[in-house]
């Protein structure tokens, strides 16, 4: 075991490499070997956390939640050792245990949650930006947990701390905009989600411009409410938009991307049944007047 601490920081500084780089499992083999040789050292306990944190990441893109959470809580246990009950970095492995959990067992995750942003709070302030990225994380644990007036209340305090940190045309604002959408469309309110995605869509267009994927996403969300709602014409306008915008973004191929051209595809099927339906009626009816006039002209 090497315990030049120089040598065992760049390992360290190597595997975050490669998970930040998407190298998932080559990460994955280089924390466990960190941690097979290093874990019982005292001295490390804040690497370890580290090293543990690192490790649940690679298995959550993985999908293999239930060992990212497993890692997950060994990094909390140490954090809390090594930095302090109340500390950013149980804050953050609090925070990430609650994704983990997210729509698997979204009350613990909502109990997370709340344990990192009060930690946050007290550390930073109530009106920090550290207490806003908190609560729009756990806005959305409320919402996967159906929890939907609270959601909105989380929303709203995290979207006045990001008005009064960034100014309303902000990134995150348009986030919280994005999410509203989504809280008002789970309780069947198309128009208010519809009201939000176009807060959202009119923020991005303006910080992002046309060539942005997040542009795109809002031109998408709007035009999914407009499918929800039988409004196919418009649906195909804002998915052909939408569509545009991503192939412009470099995002062509993206799953959102084939989602927009497999709807643009839907909705014309339905706008040209639609259309031969309407055909079929009013043939229909002008059949029912020719009988009608006809006998008419028996009777008289």
């Amino acid at each position: 075991m090497n315990q030049n601490p120089t040598n065992l920081a760049e390992e360290l500084k190597n595997a975050d490499a490669l998970i930040n780089s998407g190298k998932a499992v080559e990460a994955e083999k280089a924390y466990a070997g960190w941690l097979a040789a290093n874990s019982d050292t005292a001295e490390l306990q804040a690497q370890n956390a580290h090293a543990y944190s690192g490790l649940a990441r690679c298995l959550m893109v993985q999908n293999r939640l239930d060992e990212s959470e497993s890692a997950l809580l060994q990094c909390l246990e140490l954090s809390k050792a090594a930095h302090g009950l109340e500390s950013r970095q149980t804050a953050t492995a609090l925070s990430n245990l609650a994704r983990v959990k997210g729509r698997r067992e979204p009350g613990q995750a909502i109990r997370y949650g709340w344990d990192a942003a009060e930690i946050l709070e007290k550390l930073y302030g109530k009106d920090s930006p550290e207490v806003g990225t908190a609560l729009i994380n756990l806005s959305s644990h409320q919402y996967n947990a159906g929890d939907l007036d609270n959601a909105k209340k989380t929303i709203g305090i995290a979207m006045e701390i990001w008005c009064s940190v960034e100014g309303h045309d902000s990134v995150k604002v348009a986030s919280c905009y994005n999410n509203l959408a989504r809280v008002f469309e789970k309780g069947d309110d198309l128009d208010g989600g519809l009201a939000m995605h176009q807060k959202a869509y009119e923020i991005r267009k303006k910080l992002c411009g046309d060539s942005h994927v997040d542009t795109a996403t809002s031109l998408l969300n709007m035009a999914i409410n407009n499918f929800d709602r039988n409004n196919q014409s418009e649906a195909l306008d804002l998915f052909k938009s939408a569509l545009e915008v991503f192939t412009n973004a470099g995002a062509g191929e993206c799953a959102d991307a084939r989602a927009c051209r497999d709807n643009i595809e839907r909705c014309e099927l339905f706008i040209k049944y639609q259309a031969m339906e309407a055909d079929s009626l009013e043939a229909e009816e002008a059949a029912r007047l020719l009988v009608q006039e006809q006998k008419d002209r028996e009777e008289a």
